[in-house]
């Protein structure tokens, strides 16, 4: 995902239970409406922009400058909190 976010990071920002998140990226099950609502309205307010029937029968999805340094700052962490693991070992 653009944000770099796991499962558990987007159950946490939609309040969509991890469960159900999982059970929707496996195609699974069939999502209601208001879990699908939760999801887009955290994606919204992360940065992310979801265009339907743009084009026509399809969807665009924009990303924002503000995202894409979440992105970016979420990166480092990993990478900052590995290469402290690795230390210390």
């Amino acid at each position: 995902m653009a944000l770099g976010w796991s499962q558990p990071d987007l159950a946490k920002h939609s309040g969509v239970s991890l469960v159900a998140i999982a059970r929707l990226e496996s195609n699974s099950a069939s999502p209601r409406l208001s879990t699908v609502s939760k999801i887009k309205d955290a994606l919204t307010q992360a940065g992310i922009r979801i265009l339907d029937d743009q084009p026509e029968g399809g969807y665009t999805i924009t990303v924002s400058q503000r995202a894409v340094e979440a992105l970016e700052t979420s990166l480092q962490t990993r990478r900052d909190d590995k290469e402290s693991a690795r230390d210390g070992e």
